[in-house]
Formats: C-alpha cells, structure tokens, sequence
C-alpha cells in the first residue's frame, strides 16, 4: 500500500457543505463550504519516515479561500505553529495545482532544520489542466508554492545553532528562495540569503552571508570553514565580521564535502592566527 501519511491516532471533526458533478462514475469538480478539524494526532510522513506527534489542525473552506486557522505540528527535537491562507484554492486545486500558493506565518519556539529537509527533495511539477488520478493529495503537496514570514525563537542546523530568527522565505516549485534572514548567533548577528535547487546530484545552493562582530571559531566550526582547509576554527582567535558570497551542493541537509566555492571577505579584530 502507497500511503503518504500514516496515521496513528487523533480524530476529526468537520461541518461542509458539497456539491459535485459525476463523470464517469467518479466526482467531479466538487464545490466545498465549511471547517475541518483535526484533534491531537500522531502520523507519520511515510516518504522520509519523519514521525509527528501531537499535532492538529483547523481549516477553513471559503467559496474562493481556503484559510488556515491553524496547524500545530510537532517532531523529536521541533514544534511549528502556522496561520494562513490560499486564494482561488478550489479552482487551482482541480485546475492547476501548480499555482496554488500558500501565504502564512509560522512560529517555532525551537526548530531543527533536520528535521524538514525533505523540502528539499520537491520536483518541479507537471503543468496540468485538470486532475487525472485519484491521488491529488501527494500532486497538490508536491506542486504547491509557499510564502512565509517566519519567527524561530531557538534554531539549530548540524553544528550551527542561533536565536531570535526573523525570515521571509518562498518555496517555488522546485527551489527554496530565503529572501532574508537575520539570526544572532556566534555571540554576534548574521544576515543571510540562499537559493536551494533541487538537483538530481545533490541539491545546488547559493548562499551570501554577512556577519558582524562575531566569534571566529564559532562562525567557522558552524559552517564547516565554508569549504576552507587554511582558515578553520582552529587556525583562528577573535572577532570577525565578513562577507561570503557561495554556491555548493547539499545532500540530506548537509553540506557535501569540497562543494562550496566563492568570495570570502573577513574582518578580524583582536584576533591572531594560530
């Protein structure tokens, strides 16, 4: 059996109204007015056997809108709250999943990047006219676009950890455009922007990082020397501020070893090489 999500506990509740036309024996187009309701559940997300606990989830079907009052979901080491909203949801849904876009904010007390890598691993969808398969909800998954702000109170990535995050990120098809984040960390501040590809060897990245008045060793042990085997965390002391503009390959979230290439421009104050 071909499942998507397994669940394993939790119940639903939901008041719509539907309509539809039949062709063929199957349903057509239906049209839906009301709220799904989904109480504290447990499921797994089969693809990458990425277990979620305790979750739940409120949404709203409007003539022309589908909006999120809320999802709740929770990992081993992460918890995300999101709101939000998807114009046209119904005449994308069965007309072109691939404009479907989901506008939202999401908040994380804590959040481990690792745990939803597999974002990274979406294909660019088939443009379709209508639906041909029963099996939407893994196209409509797949396909569809997102829009966030987002606010992460403790985040950690591998080696690197940070606080107070504040980011606007889009997931377009096949890539994952962060188009601002600013985090401190390494007992300073960092702005960073990076475009993530899917790619059939490894997942092609750019990245640019500013960083002001922070810790050299910690910046560099959380970027794995950003791909140098002169400057390391262990051939440098003091505070540094720099500029990188990257590009690489990630694979299952980690950076792929001798990957990163680029400019790197740094700064170092009351600091010696050792």
């Amino acid at each position: 059996k071909d499942d998507f999500f397994k669940f394993t506990k939790g119940s639903a509740k939901f008041k719509v109204k539907f309509k539809s036309d039949v062709v063929n024996l199957k349903i057509s187009k239906p049209f839906i007015e009301g709220f799904i309701t989904i109480e504290p559940s447990d499921f797994t997300y089969v693809p990458k056997n990425l277990k979620f606990k305790n979750n739940s989830m409120s949404l709203e079907f409007t003539s022309d809108k589908l909006i999120v009052n809320n999802i709740t979901l929770g990992t081993a080491e992460s918890s995300i709250d999101i709101k939000g909203f998807s114009n046209n949801f119904m005449e994308f849904y069965y007309n072109h999943p691939e404009k479907i876009v989901l506008n939202c904010n999401v908040y994380s007390k804590n959040l481990d990047l690792k745990d939803f890598t597999f974002l990274t691993d979406r294909s660019k969808p088939k443009k379709t006219s209508h639906i041909k398969d029963s099996n939407f909800l893994r196209t409509a998954l797949n396909s569809h676009g997102i829009s966030a702000d987002i606010k992460v109170d403790r985040l950690k990535h591998d080696k690197f950890t940070g606080e107070d995050v504040i980011a606007q990120i889009d997931i377009v098809n096949d890539q994952i455009i962060l188009k601002q984040a600013s985090i401190k960390s390494c007992k300073g501040s960092l702005f960073i922007k990076s475009r993530i590809s899917s790619g059939q060897s490894g997942n092609p990245f750019e990245l640019l990082v500013k960083a002001s008045r922070v810790d050299a060793q910690d910046l560099l042990r959380s970027f794995d020397n950003f791909g140098s085997k002169t400057i390391t965390a262990n051939t440098i002391r003091g505070t540094v501020s720099l500029d990188l503009n990257a590009t690489g390959k990630m694979n299952n979230g980690k950076m792929v070893e001798n990957s990163m290439k680029g400019d790197l421009d740094f700064r170092l104050n009351n600091g010696a090489f050792v």
